[in-house]
């Protein structure tokens, strides 16, 4: 028979925890209210009622990334956790042999509260695309970027950019966005 897990005091409210989420469009999405984007509800909810977590200050990003290449990271507090959760959530200390800052969240989750708590985390590693569109995305479009961009986008980049030099698609961007200024400018 399995012991109940016990709520441990030192984790208290303003403790980091760091939760290890695929690197996946169903992961994450962008928010029109927030006004960013975020993780999704999904990363929120385990079938056993146990969310595994790391206390930040007592873990190293490579270890929580071993043997998950690609996956990203969000952060929250356990305050946060424990004021959406339930005041009498369960965090407590669960460490592996190479990761003594593992722990636990042990709660049922609900739809509504892992939507708020999807809200109310941030990004420790975010999607690549998403840090590169959030630096540039009010900022004049750069068709040497663009190019670049699309060469190292795993799909696109490989297929229209296969075979042109660098400076013909500097060129064509170019140009294409000087008709579209004529345009705009033009009504």
């Amino acid at each position: 028979m399995a012991t109940a897990r016990q709520d441990d005091p030192s984790i208290s409210g303003n403790v980091r925890l760091w939760r290890r989420i695929p690197n996946r469009p169903k992961n994450y999405k962008f928010d029109e209210k927030l006004n960013r984007y975020r993780p999704t509800s999904i990363n929120f909810r385990d079938q056993r009622d146990e969310l595994s977590v790391n206390l930040a200050d007592e873990s190293k990003i490579a270890k929580i990334l071993e043997g998950h290449s690609g996956f990203l990271i969000v952060e929250f507090t356990a305050g946060l956790a424990r004021e959406i959760l339930d005041p009498k959530v369960v965090i407590c200390r669960d460490p592996e042999p190479d990761n003594p800052g593992h722990a636990l969240i042990c709660v049922k989750v609900s739809g509504g509260q892992s939507e708020k708590l999807a809200k109310k985390c941030r990004w420790v590693i975010e999607p690549v695309e998403l840090s590169q569109a959030s630096e540039s995305a009010h900022d004049p479009v750069d068709p040497g970027t663009m190019v670049e961009a699309l060469r190292s986008s795993p799909v696109q980049g490989r297929i229209w950019t296969q075979g042109f030099s660098t400076p013909l698609l500097v060129l064509l961007l170019t140009l294409i966005a000087v008709v579209i200024a004529l345009f705009l400018f033009r009504n």
